[in-house]
This record gives structure tokens, C-alpha cells and sequence, in this order.
């Protein structure tokens, strides 16, 4: 068998050992690695000790969603933490509109919250919230004051009718009169019911409304019309309006033109 050059030997013997010691290096590497790993997302390092809440708040508190979130994550691992079990739970409360978690090294978490501020009652058992343009339904009774309530088949129909019911009530303005219920029919037709018990049928399109109680307002106030005692007044007519007196029998009514 033929003898290796000496050089030649020296050289294999070098590639062999660089390529052992190569693989030496990315095992401890690889080890290290996975060790640091292990060291970070271990719940006994850097663990969640601390929530804080920032956010104003009238039906929420800052104590009770501080202790959702320590529930939820305390002692829990913070680097390694998934935060969206928490934002879902946060976002499923009725009175939060918005929320967003964050950490912060080495054991912190922040929670910022935006409370629901409601505009309106919608369909008896919710709010209408105008900032945020939604519906939401709350589980417990309120500390809110009074509203006027809103009402519609869908829910997807509040802010139509809650802009509805500013541009009305912009109008009954300086009238004596106060709007407490706006609803829109199964036909798109609103109905107001005003302060005195009284019904005003004013019809679909808002703008055509809007001029119908108007003129409507013009014509009880010159004529000396009582409006609280009578069940409704119908304003879709080209001139003038039906109205049906509490007094009479039921299903009466009456036409009355609208003379300015």
C-alpha cells in the first residue's frame, strides 16, 4: 500500500480535526441555545408581578380589570406571554369599546382601556355609543342618566337612527315640545313620541321629515293645537296632517290643514 505524503497527511488531518471542532462549536451553540430558551420562557423568570390600568372610567373600574388580567397572567412568563386570550376577554365586556395590552420589561403589564359612552337607549335593553358608532348590550343595570331611547328591527340601523334623532331634535328645539322615543317601523317609517305621551307618524326619508315636523311645529303653535291631548298626529300628507284625539272613540280621527 502506498504511503501517504507527510504534508498531505498533515493537511487531512487538519480538515478532519476543523471539522470535528466545527461541529463541537454548533452542538454547544445549539445547547445554549435551547438552555437560554428554556431559561426565558420559564415562568419562574421575569414573571408577570404588576398590571397597570390607564383609561377614564364611569361603569367600568380600573380595580376590576386589573384583576382580570391577573387571573389571566399572573406569574405567567412575560417575553413568552400571548396576549390574545387577554384582549379577547377584555373586548368581550360589554362597557369596553376599545383595548390594547402591552409589556413591559421585566414584569409589567398595561393595560389601556376606552369605555363606551353611551348616546342614546336602543330597543329597550341596550345603548347606542355615537363615538364609537355600536350597539352594545350590557349585563348589569347602569349608573346612566336619562336618555332618549332609539329603537329599529336591526341593529345595523342605529346610527341612521340616532342621526335622525339629532336633526329632530334640532328642530323641536324652542318648540315646548321634547322628543323621548324615535323608532323606525318594519316599513322605514319613524315614529316620535314626545314628552306629553303624544305620536308624530313623520314618515321615512329624514330631510322630507324633518320639514314635515317643521311645519307641523308652525301650525300647532299659530292654531293653539293641543298637542298632549291628542294619541297622534299623522304628518305625511302634502298639506296638513290626521290626528286621532285620546278623548274620542278608538280608531277617531281627524284631518286638520296646515293654514300658517
Amino acid at each position: 500500500m502506498e504511503r501517504m505524503h507527510p504534508v498531505l497527511k498533515r493537511r487531512l488531518i487538519m480538515r478532519v480535526a476543523g471539522a470535528a471542532f466545527a461541529g463541537v462549536i454548533i452542538a454547544l451553540v445549539v445547547v445554549g441555545d435551547v438552555t437560554i430558551h428554556g431559561i426565558l420562557t420559564s415562568n419562574e423568570t421575569l414573571p408577570v408581578r404588576r398590571v397597570k390600568v390607564d383609561g377614564a372610567f364611569q361603569q367600568l373600574s380600573a380595580r376590576s380589570l386589573a384583576a382580570v388580567a391577573g387571573r389571566m397572567c399572573a406569574g405567567r412568563n412575560l417575553p413568552a406571554l400571548d396576549l390574545r386570550p387577554l384582549l379577547d376577554r377584555l373586548r368581550a365586556m360589554p362597557w369596553v369599546a376599545q383595548a390594547a395590552v402591552r409589556k413591559v420589561m421585566p414584569d409589567l403589564l398595561v393595560l389601556s382601556v376606552v369605555e363606551h359612552v353611551p348616546a342614546a337607549v336602543w330597543n329597550g335593553r341596550g345603548f347606542y355609543d355615537a363615538r364609537t358608532r355600536s350597539v352594545f348590550y350590557p349585563t348589569e343595570p347602569s349608573k346612566t342618566p336619562r336618555f332618549v331611547r332609539l329603537g329599529a328591527s336591526r341593529d345595523n340601523l342605529a346610527s341612521d337612527v340616532y342621526e335622525s334623532a339629532v336633526l329632530f331634535m334640532g328642530t323641536l328645539k324652542g318648540s315646548g315640545h321634547e322628543m323621548v322615543e324615535l323608532t323606525l317601523d318594519e316599513v322605514r317609517c319613524y315614529r316620535m313620541r314626545l314628552l306629553c305621551g303624544t305620536t308624530l307618524i313623520i314618515g321615512r326619508d329624514p330631510a322630507q321629515a324633518n320639514l314635515r315636523l317643521g311645519r307641523f311645529l308652525t301650525v300647532v303653535r299659530n292654531a293653539g293645537i293641543p298637542v298632549g291631548e291628542y294619541q297622534y298626529f299623522d304628518l305625511r300628507y302634502e298639506s296638513g296632517f290626521a290626528a286621532g284625539p285620546k278623548v274620542a272613540g278608538e280608531g277617531a280621527a281627524e284631518k286638520v290643514e296646515a293654514r300658517n
